[in-house]
């Protein structure tokens, strides 16, 4: 395949960030982050705010009784 421009690895970045892509498309994504510092600092921006959240939301309390019914419904599927 081709290498991919910044509006193409732009379209990518959010499934890439979350491992959604097939590996083809993951090589090539990161081959374009190698030699683009622009699309590489966009990356790293939005990484960096995904981790953010997964941190607080590891963080976060749920209450017990919304656990239980999510597991009970879980449990039902």
């Amino acid at each position: 395949m081709k290498p991919l421009n910044c509006e193409e690895a732009f379209a990518r970045l959010d499934d890439f960030i979350d491992r959604e892509l097939s590996p083809v498309e993951q090589q090539l994504v990161q081959e374009h982050l190698n030699v683009c510092a622009h699309c590489l600092a966009e990356y790293k921006f939005e990484a960096a705010i995904v981790d953010g959240i997964k941190e607080k939301m590891r963080k976060m309390q749920v209450p017990q009784e919304l656990s239980a019914r999510l597991g009970r419904a879980l449990d039902s599927a």
